[in-house]
């Protein structure tokens, strides 16, 4: 508890508990160097709590948290960073590590090819709730031996916006969430809730919040993609449902039902120009005739 811990080295080792239960790791501050070491290494553990801590880890192939045969651990608010290539945020394999539960973690890669979470190895039946994740490659990743896992409340975080699952979401196995399929940009968020190709990701086609950041507009609206066709359209209730707009923080909130991309415009408060046609002004009719109506409009 309270440790601060600095690693210099290929394959180094913040902290390694093996064999053990019933540990807490509580409030350290840890720091690995060189390429794939680990800020904490978990090897065949039950029922250890993690709480407070903060990791990070700047080598190439590197591990902010990584648990081997690990089971029924409680993890919250811990704080991971990875920044080197194909570095992993939380990497649970060795071993059907299963039943543990991570709570309120703030987790990001910065490296390409790194996944914030991957499972693999028959992870099975472990649980991740109020996570914030951000990446330059790849969200989550599960192979074709974990089963049962889940998100819920989560929120996957960038630059200019986020996009957040407050439901329970079970994952499939084989498949990874990645920028390819879950991809926000500047007033822009796209996902692939088709079930075309083995890149889809058909089973987060479902109601969520999309916030839009650095909107220096005056008062936005929600636009929807239907087609996939890079045209943009208003959209309205009930798909989409705005929540808010701060003018000063330039941050859009709003909410949709399912997925497509979305981005969003400027609401229209400028009237159309009209100019009357037909009938001409001060025409008289009878109440038997019938009055065609014409009229230029332009926007």
């Amino acid at each position: 508890i309270n440790n601060t811990v600095t690693t210099f080295g290929n394959s180094a080792v913040g902290i390694y508990l093996l064999s053990g239960s019933s540990n807490t790791l509580a409030n350290n501050i840890i720091t690995t160097i060189d390429s794939s070491a680990y800020g904490i290494f978990l090897d065949i553990n039950s029922l250890n709590n993690l709480s407070n801590n903060r990791i990070n880890t700047s080598g190439a192939d590197s591990y902010g948290v990584f648990l081997s045969q690990n089971s029924n651990s409680i993890f919250t608010f811990n704080n991971v960073s990875t920044s080197g290539s194909g570095a992993f945020g939380i990497r649970l394999s060795g071993g059907e590590s299963k039943n543990n539960t991570f709570t309120s973690s703030i987790l990001s890669t910065s490296g390409s090819g790194a996944d914030v979470i991957r499972m693999s190895g028959v992870s099975r039946n472990n649980t991740f709730i109020t996570s914030k994740i951000t990446t330059a490659s790849n969200y989550i990743g599960t192979d074709g031996t974990s089963t049962g896992n889940n998100i819920t409340n989560t929120t996957f975080s960038a630059t200019n916006g986020s996009l957040r699952f407050p439901q329970t979401i079970e994952l499939p196995v084989t498949k990874t969430i990645s920028l390819s399929n879950l991809n926000i940009t500047f007033n822009k968020i796209f996902l692939n809730s088709t079930n075309i190709g083995s890149g889809n990701i058909s089973f987060m086609n479902l109601s969520a919040e999309i916030t839009f950041n650095n909107l220096n507009l005056t008062d936005p609206k929600p636009t929807v993609d239907l087609n996939d066709t890079g045209s943009f359209e208003q959209c309205n209730p009930p798909r989409c449902n705005e929540v808010s707009y701060n003018s000063t923080t330039l941050i859009f909130v709003f909410n949709v039902s399912s997925f497509t991309a979305y981005s969003s415009s400027e609401t229209d408060i400028i009237s159309p120009n009209v100019t009357d046609l037909r009938p001409i002004v001060e025409s008289s009719f009878n109440t038997s005739q019938t009055i065609e109506l014409v009229a230029n409009v332009t926007d």
